[in-house]
């Protein structure tokens, strides 16, 4: 039988406390950079090593925290990384004990059905770049052209 506690950090679920602790070393360890003529908390790194080496977490815990941190809203990857390459993060708040609350009351499939959302219009803001960018190539390519 575990001791009985008059703690309140004792009352705090697990999962909540270690994103939180993710949360907070991302937050150590990001960079202010312009993003769309703002200033963002960037974080570069290796997210597993974070999770299963700094915090000393089990490999499921890792995708239990980035779900809950994703669907509260606290972070949002810009990059994916690989063995060598490191992925990046923007820092948008510190998750709070009702953020958590809410995640947890919707469920796992409207969790995953909001982190799909967020997944697709990622990925149509990424299509709306490259047009941009190609439109922007034309134009300069027009320009040489109709000037010889």
């Amino acid at each position: 039988m575990s001791a009985i506690t008059t703690d309140p950090a004792a009352a705090i679920p697990a999962p909540y406390r270690h994103a939180l602790d993710l949360y907070r070393l991302l937050d150590a360890g990001a960079e202010i950079q312009t993003i769309e003529g703002m200033p963002r908390k960037i974080w570069t790194g290796h997210m597993t090593k974070m999770v299963t080496q700094t915090l000393g977490l089990s490999l499921p815990y890792y995708t239990k925290i980035l779900t809950l941190l994703k669907a509260a809203g606290s972070i949002q990857q810009l990059q994916r990384g690989a063995v060598t390459t490191p992925s990046v993060w923007l820092l948008l708040q510190q998750p709070t004990i009702e953020l958590f609350d809410a995640v947890a009351l919707q469920g796992p499939l409207q969790t995953t059905a909001r982190l799909r959302g967020q997944v697709q219009d990622q990925r149509v803001k990424d299509v709306n770049t490259r047009v941009n960018e190609l439109e922007d190539r034309v134009a300069l390519l027009e320009a040489r052209v109709g000037n010889k």
